[in-house]
């Protein structure tokens, strides 16, 4: 289940991010667009490379427009990234193993 966050009569849209966060469109826009067609069935995947420092200090935001001047709205994401971790103290010893065979 997604969430929509465009304006009614939004058909193109455009992605600005932070340098570490990276995205990918479904289905795929064509080469070298900068604004894009924007459909029903338009997915937004948004990933990052590295944990974030403090929270909220990556940004995607998404300009949608009714044609190639209006703009409609903006949508902005403050977006943080964590690690987690399943590697555990499995036999209580005090050392937290990464292939202990028993977690």
């Amino acid at each position: 289940m997604g969430f929509r966050s465009a304006p009614p009569k939004s058909k193109l849209f455009q992605i600005q991010c932070s340098p570490t966060v990276h995205f990918s469109i479904s289905p795929a826009p064509a080469e070298g667009s900068g604004r894009m067609s924007l459909g029903p069935n338009t997915l937004l995947f948004i990933s990052m490379e590295e944990v974030s420092l403090v929270e909220g200090d990556r940004k995607l935001s998404v300009t949608y427009y009714e044609d190639d001047n209006e703009v409609l709205g903006k949508a902005v994401l403050h977006l943080t990234a964590i690690e987690v971790s399943l590697d555990v103290d499995a036999d209580r010893d005090g050392k937290v193993e990464q292939n202990n065979p028993d977690k």
